[in-house]
């Protein structure tokens, strides 16, 4: 097989075969949270995306070229969340962002994204790639869910299951369909 046809695989399996929200379950709360709204959806996507554009590669930068070579790897947690706390900092910082601030903290995706990035041992492109591609799939998931919880909104169902049970629920169900894609990228 190609690089490129591996590049495409890993890409494909990046957004929607192995989803963060949906095939590992990370971030799902802050694409519930985002979800009321499509316009804040896109935002927290797009803040999330930039955020693991950038952390997930620094992450594996640091633990790459600082701590392999200090044999401190046992850190790699701590730098992975100090990286990612610094970013979301930064980013919360730009206005287009600003609303989308309280998701950027929700440390499960990011951190998530980037000790899986160290722990499959992607090199720098490839880990710039998955946080790319992860950023993405959590953006395609947000306004995915923002989608199906407004359309519930409207729905006739029952006074106990409106609201946040409903979205539950609904969230299960997509990630079933997305368990489906699994096998797709490996």
């Amino acid at each position: 097989m190609s690089e490129l046809a591996k590049a495409i695989l890993f890409v494909v399996g990046a957004a929607f075969a192995d989803s963060l929200v949906f095939g590992r379950g990370l971030g799902s709360e802050a694409a519930l949270g985002a979800s009321g709204h499509l316009g804040r959806s896109l935002r927290v996507g797009l803040a999330t995306s930039a955020m693991l554009l950038v952390s997930v590669p620094l992450a594996r930068l640091a633990q790459l070229y600082i701590l392999a070579p200090l044999g401190a790897e046992y850190l790699t947690i701590l730098v992975a969340a100090l990286i990612g706390a610094l970013v979301a900092r930064a980013l919360g910082g730009i206005a287009y962002f600003a609303p989308a601030r309280g998701a950027l903290y929700m440390g499960s995706l990011w951190l998530g994204a980037a000790l899986a990035a160290i722990r499959a041992e992607y090199g720098v492109v490839y880990s710039l790639l998955y946080g790319l591609f992860g950023g993405v799939g959590f953006l395609a998931a947000a306004l995915m869910l923002a989608a199906m919880r407004e359309r519930l909104d409207l729905s006739d169902a029952p006074a106990a299951m409106k609201g946040l049970p409903l979205a539950i629920l609904s969230l299960g169900l997509i990630a079933m369909a997305f368990a489906g894609l699994a096998g797709v990228a490996r």
